[in-house]
Formats: C-alpha cells, sequence, structure tokens
C-alpha cells in the first residue's frame, strides 16, 4: 500500500530522547496532583473529605480491575470477545463494588490512636497496627515504583519509534496514571502518612519511571530513526507526483525458503494482494502491453502505469504452466533466482561454489518466457547464468536492479565481461540505489553511535556514467528499490528524489562537454524509453515466435535436476523426496517444442523497483 509519510520533519534521536523526556515529565507531575487535595481538605469537613477519598481510592481500584478484566487477562488468555465473558465479569464487578469497610477506613493519626488509647487499645495493639501500617505503605510504594518504571519503557520505546507512536503511548498512560496516583495518595493517608509524606512518596515511585524510559529508549537504539535499518515508506502517491513517477514496476515476492513447498501458494496470495492494492487507487492502472504503458506515461493526466513482476523462479513450482498461468494474471517479467540456488539456475550467492549456471530446464523456461513476451530479468543470478541466459535468450533482457560490478564489487553487480554482452542483447542495466550496491562500506557510525550514510546522488550517477561509456547509454535505466532496501543515498531516500538524480546526471554529462540534443536523447532514455524499448522488443520476438508456430513448451523438469545440489546444503530444500517413476503416469499434450539450443531468457528479481519516469 501506499504510506503519506511526514516530509517536512525527520524523526532524529535527540528528538526522540527529547521528546520522551518532556512527556515522562508531565506524566510524572501526575504525581503531586495531590496537592490539590490538600488545598481542597482544608476549607472541608472530615466526613466530606473521607468521602472524597474513598471516591478517589475506588477510582483507583477500578481503573486497575478493568484494565486487568478488560485488557491485559483477555489479550493474555485469549478470551474477552463473547457476551458471556462481558455478564461474568459484570457479575464480579457487583461483588467487588460492596467492598469491606475495614478496606478503607483511615488509620488512626498518632493523635487520634492517643485519646483512644486509655479506652480501647493497649499499648501492644498500637504497636502492631502501626507496624502493619508501615508495611502496607512500603507495599503501596515498591509496587508503584515498579509500576511507573514499567510505564516509562513503554514511553521510552514509543518515543523511540515515531512522533505519532510517542503521543498516542504517553496520552494513554496519562489518562490512567491519574486515577492511579490520586488513589495512591489517599491510600498513604488513610495509613497514617502526613501530607508532605504522601507527597513524597508519590513523589518517589514517580522518579523511578525515568528509569524505565531510558532503559527503554536505549533497548530502542537499534529501531530508533537515525538507524538507516528502520525503513520508513519510500513510495507514496504525493512522494510519486512529485518525482515525476509515471510507471513503476511492482515485485511480486516471497522468501525463497518457500521453494518446494508452499512457494507457489505464497506467490499467487502476493499477486493478488498487489493487485488490490492497484484497484484501490484509481491512479494506478496495470498496462498489459509496453505501448499502453507509453501512453499512461505522456498522458498529461497523472497515473502511474503498474508493471507487475515475479521476484524468483521459485514461485513457479518447477512448472511451466504456472509461468504462463502467471502472465495471464498480469505478470510481465521475472526474476530468475532471488538469494537462493534453484535446481535449475544459480544464485548470485552461489558464484563462487559452482561453474553451472541455467540447466536444460531452465533454458526450457527461458523458451517459454520468450514465447510469452515476459521480459527476463538477471538481477540476482549468478556470473556464469548470466552468460548462460545472455547466450540463450533470443529477446532483450534486463537486470532490473543491479549495478556495476568495477565501482561496487559484489555478487549483485553486474561485472565487466557481461556489459558487452548485454549491449549485443540490446537489453538494459537498471542502476540499483541500494547503498551497499553503489558503494562498500556505505554506512558507518559516529562517535555516539549515530549511522551516517557515506553515499549520495552523485554515486548512483558514476555507475550510470560507467556503463553508459562503456556500452552506450541506450542500455541504462533506473533501477531504484525503493522499499526493496534498507539503506539509501540520503539525498534521494524516495521516489520525489528522482529529479535530482537526473539533475546530476545531466551536470555530469554536460561535464563531460556532450552535446544539449545528446543530453536531451540520454536523459529521455535512462528515465523511460531504454526499458520501453526492451519491453518492446520482447512483445515483437514472442509474436514472432508465435507466428513461427512454437507452441506452449511442456517439460518436465528432470529427476536429477530436482535432487541436484552443489553445496553441502540448501536451505531452499524442504527435505522431500522425489521418487523415480518407473514409467511415466501423465503424457505431455502434443505440441511442438523448441530444440534444446533454440531457447531463451530467464526470469527472475525484485522488490518494489521504481523504473520509468516522464521528465518531458
Amino acid at each position: 500500500m501506499f504510506w503519506k509519510i511526514r516530509e517536512s520533519e525527520e524523526w532524529t534521536k535527540s528528538q526522540a530522547w527529547g521528546h520522551a523526556t518532556l512527556a515522562n515529565t508531565l506524566i510524572t507531575m501526575v504525581a503531586v496532583a495531590g496537592i490539590g487535595i490538600i488545598i481542597c481538605t482544608k476549607r472541608l469537613s472530615k466526613s466530606t473529605m473521607q468521602l472524597i477519598f474513598d471516591f478517589f481510592i475506588a477510582l483507583g481500584v477500578s481503573t486497575m480491575l478493568a484494565s486487568a478484566l478488560l485488557h491485559f487477562l483477555p489479550e493474555v488468555l485469549g478470551i474477552g470477545t463473547g457476551e458471556d465473558y462481558i455478564a461474568a465479569v459484570g457479575k464480579l464487578s457487583v461483588v467487588l463494588a460492596n467492598p469491606s469497610k475495614n478496606a478503607i477506613e483511615p488509620a488512626k493519626t498518632d493523635s487520634d490512636v492517643d485519646v483512644e488509647l486509655e479506652s480501647k487499645e493497649s499499648t501492644e495493639e498500637l504497636k502492631e497496627k502501626r507496624k502493619r501500617n508501615r508495611s502496607a505503605i512500603l507495599g503501596i510504594l515498591v509496587g508503584d515504583s515498579v509500576h511507573n518504571f514499567v510505564d516509562g519503557v513503554a514511553i521510552g520505546v514509543s518515543w523511540a519509534q515515531s512522533w505519532e507512536t510517542g503521543v498516542a503511548t504517553s496520552l494513554a498512560i496519562f489518562l490512567h496514571e491519574l486515577p492511579h496516583e490520586l488513589a495512591d495518595f489517599t491510600i498513604y493517608i488513610n495509613f497514617g502518612l502526613s501530607n508532605v509524606s504522601a507527597l513524597a512518596a508519590n513523589t518517589f515511585s514517580a522518579i523511578w519511571s525515568y528509569g524505565g524510559l531510558y532503559l527503554g529508549l536505549a533497548l530502542s537504539a537499534q529501531n530508533a530513526p537515525d538507524n538507516p535499518k528502520q525503513v520508513k515508506s519510500h513510495t507514496s502517491l504525493p512522494l510519486a507526483e512529485e518525482g515525476h513517477l509515471r510507471a513503476q514496476f511492482w515485485s511480486v515476492y516471497w522468501g525463497c525458503s518457500s521453494y518446494q513447498k508452499d512457494a507457489v501458494t505464497w506467490g499467487l496470495e502476493q499477486l493478488d494482494v498487489t493487485r488490490r492494492m492497484i484497484d484501490a487507487h484509481p491512479e494506478m492502472i496495470i498496462p498489459k502491453t509496453a505501448q499502453e504503458a507509453e501512453d499512461l506515461i505522456r498522458n498529461e493526466t497523472f497515473s502511474i502505469a503498474s508493471v507487475m513482476g515475479l521476484e524468483g523462479g521459485h514461485m513457479i513450482g518447477e512448472s511451466l504452466a504456472i509461468l504462463r498461468q502467471y502472465y495471464e494474471l498480469g505478470i510481465r517479467y521475472m526474476t530468475l533466482t532471488h538469494s537462493c540456488s534453484l535446481p535449475w539456475a544459480v544464485a548470485s550467492p552461489d558464484d563462487h561454489k559452482t561453474e553451472l549456471g541455467l540447466t536444460d530446464f531452465g533454458k526450457k523456461v527461458i523458451n517459454e518466457m520468450n514465447r510469452l513476451g515476459m521480459i527476463v530479468d538477471i538481477s540476482h543470478v549468478s556470473h556464469h547464468t548470466m552468460k548462460d541466459v545472455l547466450a540463450t535468450s533470443t529477446a532483450p533482457v534486463m537486470f532490473s536492479h543491479s549495478s556495476a560490478r568495477a565501482l561496487a564489487d559484489t555478487h549483485r553487480n553486474v561485472p565487466d565481461d557481461i556489459l558487452p554482452l548485454v549491449k549485443t542483447n540490446n537489453g538494459v542495466i537498471m542502476i540499483v540505489f541500494y547503498t551497499d550496491f553503489v558503494k562498500r562500506d556505505a554506512v558507518t557510525q559516529d562517535q555516539d553511535g549515530n549511522y551516517i550514510i557515506c553515499v549520495t546522488a552523485d554515486d548512483v550517477v558514476d555507475h550510470m556514467m560507467y556503463i553508459g561509456e562503456k556500452i552506450g547509454f541506450e542500455h541504462v535505466g533506473i533501477g531504484g528499490d525503493y522499499n526493496g532496501v534498507s539503506t539509501l543515498p540520503h539525498d534521494a531516500d524516495d521516489v520525489s528524489k528522482y529529479p535530482l538524480i537526473m539533475a546530476k546526471l545531466i551536470e555530469r554529462l554536460e561535464s563531460e562537454n556532450y552535446d544539449e540534443s545528446k543530453i536531451r536523447s540520454i536523459i529521455q532514455g535512462v528515465a523511460s524509453d531504454n526499458i520501453l524499448r526492451v519491453w518492446k522488443h520482447v512483445e515483437s520476438r514472442a509474436a514472432a515466435l508465435k507466428s513461427e508456430g512454437m507452441q506452449p513448451v511442456w517439460k518436465w523438469i528432470p529427476f536429477e535436476d530436482r535432487t541436484w545440489d552443489f553445496s553441502d546444503s540448501n536451505s531452499c530444500k524442504s527435505g522431500r523426496e522425489w521418487p523415480v517413476p518407473e514409467s511415466p503416469t501423465i503424457s505431455p499434450p502434443v505440441g511442438k517444442e523448441p530444440d534444446d539450443d533454440n531457447s531463451s531468457s530467464i526470469l527472475a528479481l525484485s522488490l518494489p523497483l521504481a523504473i520509468l519516469i516522464s521528465l518531458f
């Protein structure tokens, strides 16, 4: 979904600590609210004063019981949603509403006790009563201190998350602390403490909230707003409009640990979520073709061409039939792998373990994607898989969110020897903005432990310039990866910053003495035309294959591929054993199948990626 974020103010760690301290101080002042009672009692009779004391005690007890019976116990025990439970609580409240007189009877002050001592009580009885009073006062003092400490933790954690959460939590605690603290004060008075002593006891227990407050803030440090690992929404409709974002790839993704388990189910459910999100916003429209996407981009009315892709071939469940159904449901590209290798394609984290890339079945996947007109995405795949795909596919491919490995040496980026192959294929490399893929050691910490992002929009442009000057700017695009990563360039941290990226690219091109017409052509290509060209050529190739009589590919993944594993262990495998059938029990439908060497490309990626921008 889209979330509108606070664009005008960044919630920093210092602000969180400052606001949390202020909020806790205001709540702590409730502890001395008993001053108002003292002022009032000087002008009231003892009987009226006792009625007020009884009311505050009843108020405090009732609010605590209500919290326990109607909130905490139902949540912990999983009860309290039916009428029978509410009725039972009501009956219990009737019983509790008739408290023993001794429960709230005021304790005798020393002077009162001395007057009655001669006729009613012995010295030993007086000592015993004072001892019981001291024990009760100590119990209340300790219990209230612990209670306030826990409240402080809640306040600290909430302010560490956001301004809105801090305000809501602080207000809730204030409203339940007011009756509690007044009740504590009146109970202290009833047990014989003087007004000053009662206030001191209340204040002492309230101060413990500061210990909890700073503990909560410290425990939340890893999620504090200054930590770049706390991800805000990088994409919203207002941000998209501000950033001239007119088309976007939406990633349909579920983790590859679901492979050979329930990956297909999860993939379809995530596709349903994506479609419902798009349908809920009239500005978002799903284009079926590249031309429909281009028409939406060029339209003067603000809209976002919302192109859906499948990020990870594990979600097709080793079935080309399921791949076809994804296309029918609106999927227009597929990333071949995510972070786990599949039996038919090796992922980039396993680059160093094997020289394998695509298997024969993997090439069949490419064949079928070419026939369908589905873009093959080779971000996330290994070096050898890149080579195999580029040698197999008869349609242009894309790297949906990768950068130049020469500038940031990570397995997720594109090596130099792959660049000319992309040029020959007429594909496109869409530059990712994720800091670790733009610049190594991109995030550091200062002396106070605050995270500092050392990547800027200029570093992103470095990758555009490097690839553009190596193989031509017609093979460069924008891969963003917004909402798919935790850290981004500090001056390009949401989709509203796309114009800044393009402005930086224009400045760089001007400094390299490119003429105005060439700059305009490059910017238009990087912003939208290059990826649209790839998509159109993919569609043209699909039409040609169908006109040549190519039928849907029907191919079982070989048994040896299903158990294929080049590593000591593969966390993506379910451990299920595949029986070897003595003979096929199901015959594939009759149809023309392409030769093994007439293959295509494989699809794979994505996190929410912004890819098409109309700046002209």
